[in-house]
């Protein structure tokens, strides 16, 4: 039995500046309720992400809150900088 898709995301955002001569934003989103924490390169990533994690028709709507796309990860694994 498939469980229902949660009405409810938490997450701990973080913003942090790089760069001297330019200024670049990464971010960090925590999970609230799995502690999990995805990195971004750049705002644009993290808005793609929450729009993917909200959308209505999502192949993963019935699983945990939890993010596992492959997008996320890709752009995680370009963005190893915690502040």
């Amino acid at each position: 039995m498939a469980s229902k898709r949660p009405r409810y995301l938490a997450y701990m955002l973080r913003l942090w500046q790089v760069g001297e001569d330019q200024t670049v934003w990464r971010a960090s989103l925590e999970n609230a309720h799995s502690g999990d924490r995805q990195g971004f390169a750049s705002l644009h990533a993290l808005v793609a992400f929450l729009a993917e994690e909200t959308a209505q028709d999502r192949p993963d709507a019935a699983e945990e809150s939890c993010p596992d796309s492959k997008q996320s990860q890709r752009e995680a694994s370009e963005s190893h900088l915690d502040p």
